[in-house]
Parts: C-alpha cells; sequence; structure tokens
C-alpha cells in the first residue's frame, strides 16, 4: 500500500511552486517597492498638481499626514438643469418618429328605414258568373248573380250594378274591375271572383 504520492506527481507540484514564485516576485519588482501607497482621505476637488507616487518618487503627501477635509464651495459648482436640453438621444436609435395622427372622420348617422307594409289589395267583385251567351250581333252577352241573388247581364264595356265595369267577356270567364278601375278580378264559369 501507497500512502506516499508518486515522484512524477511531487515534481510537478514542486515546477507549479517555483512558477508561482517567481510571477509574484516579478509583479512585486514592478509594482511593489520599498515605499508606501498612501491615498488621500480628502472629499474635496482634486489638486492641482499630481503628486508623483511610484518607484523612485517620493510621496509628499505620505509625508504630511492626513489633510483635514475642506470646506465645500457649492457656488463656485457648475449648475446642470433638471431637464435635458432638446437634442440627440442616443436610447432612441433606430426608432422611428411617431406619425401624425390621422382625423377620424364624424360618422354619419343615418336612420334605419322605417317598414311600412303595402297597402292591402283592394276588394274583389263578389259576382258568380252563370252563363256566357253568344248575341244575334256576334257579340258575348255574359250573365251574373250577386251575392243577394240578383241577376245582371252584360256585353263586354257595359256597367253592372251602378258599381263594377265589365272589360272583357270570354266563353268560360269574364274581367270586371270597379268604376274607379281599381280591383280588376277575374270570374270563371260557375265560381266567384
Amino acid at each position: 500500500m501507497k500512502l506516499l504520492p508518486s515522484e512524477a506527481g511531487a515534481r510537478r507540484r514542486l515546477l507549479l511552486m517555483v512558477a508561482a514564485l517567481v510571477v509574484i516576485g516579478g509583479l512585486y519588482y514592478m509594482y511593489g517597492g520599498s515605499e508606501k501607497l498612501v491615498i488621500p482621505q480628502t472629499t474635496g476637488p482634486a489638486a492641482t498638481s499630481k503628486p508623483q507616487v511610484g518607484r523612485g518618487a517620493t510621496n509628499r503627501q505620505a509625508n504630511k499626514g492626513p489633510v483635514p477635509p475642506q470646506k465645500l464651495r457649492l457656488e463656485e459648482m457648475e449648475y446642470v438643469p433638471d431637464e435635458p436640453e432638446a437634442g440627440r438621444d442616443p436610447f432612441r436609435f433606430g426608432v422611428h418618429p411617431t406619425p401624425k395622427p390621422t382625423p377620424t372622420p364624424t360618422p354619419v348617422y343615418t336612420p334605419t328605414p322605417v317598414y311600412t307594409p303595402p297597402p292591402p289589395p283592394p276588394p274583389k267583385v263578389p259576382m258568380t258568373l252563370t252563363t256566357v251567351l253568344i248575341g244575334e250581333d256576334g257579340r258575348l252577352r255574359a250573365y251574373l248573380v250577386d251575392k243577394s241573388g240578383h241577376t245582371f247581364e252584360g256585353f263586354e264595356g257595359d256597367t253592372i250594378d251602378g258599381r263594377y265595369k265589365l272589360l272583357r267577356v270570354g266563353k268560360d270567364s269574364v274581367v270586371m274591375t270597379f268604376l274607379d278601375g281599381t280591383g280588376q278580378t277575374v270570374i270563371y264559369r260557375g265560381g266567384g271572383g
């Protein structure tokens, strides 16, 4: 049983340690030194002459000690307005300007048409055709009966019962209207209008 690492693993670890020490030593040589780097603890404006801090240079601030805080001179500060001035906005790159709103036309009110039913048809002529005969002159003569049982006879163009006009007489039918021309009715033999 082996409790110690192998010789190859020990050599590798030793080489890594030496390389790390070389890197740390190089960094210390470049950036380090015998001087201390002192950062001033002031909140006032920066000094006009920049102190030289680095290798081989003396730090004047380190020799003086801590610098007392200076009084704030707010009146000497530049005034910054609350709102930035209009101009270029880098956050709106590539955004198209908003289009002008198009005026919407005012809606035109059109009332819905009201349904009006058609007028009722005129009443039919209340007569019954009983017989059609050929007269001596060759014209057709019609015999009609009303609801009360009165019989009327007439030729084409005659007025029947003072209210109806006989427009045409055929072999099996007649065409009648009211005197004002409404209610044209075809009446067949044996049936009413």
